[in-house]
Order: structure tokens, then sequence, then C-alpha cells
């Protein structure tokens, strides 16, 4: 949860993603209002601090958790998902 408020912070102070979304009118029509407005912009906050990222030739253990990763983010909620949809199955 930490990484995803961290991606939200840096998307909000990014001029590039203000202009292009957090301050569009049209962001709060396009993806489900402001649910949507979030997950996009954590979206774009993971991809602006990995376009940031000091690339090492040999990251360290562990970089993937350490540090904020969209991978394992979207790795999370797909396994979130998957148990949803096996819980309802079941029933």
């Amino acid at each position: 949860m930490r990484h995803v408020l961290r991606a939200l912070e840096v998307s909000r102070q990014d001029a590039w993603a203000n202009e292009v979304w957090w301050n569009w009118t049209g962001s709060w029509v396009v993806c489900a209002g402001p649910f949507g407005r979030w997950v996009v912009g954590a979206v774009l906050g993971f991809i602006i601090m990995d376009h940031n990222r000091v690339r090492d030739e040999h990251p360290a253990f562990g970089y993937l958790i350490e540090e904020p990763h969209l991978s394992v983010v979207l790795t999370a909620a797909f396994a979130f998902l998957l148990s949803l949809f096996a819980l309802v199955s079941d029933l």
C-alpha cells in the first residue's frame, strides 16, 4: 500500500502528470470517475518513478520489494482478483 501511495504522491507532484491527467477535466469521465483517476494516477506515478530510477548493472537482492515497481503491484492485484474469483466460484 505504501508503494501505491508513493506513486500517487509522485504523480501529483509531477508537472507532466498534472498537465496530462490531474488537471484534465476529461479524466473524471474516461476511467469511471474518481476511483479511475486514482488508479491511472498511480500508474503514471509508477511510470515516472521508473523513468527517474538509477539503473544499476547488478541490482541489489530484493530491490523489487524495497522500491516501488508497477510489476509487483500488478502481480498482487492479479493474485487478489484470482483469489476473489476462486472464492466466489466456490460458493
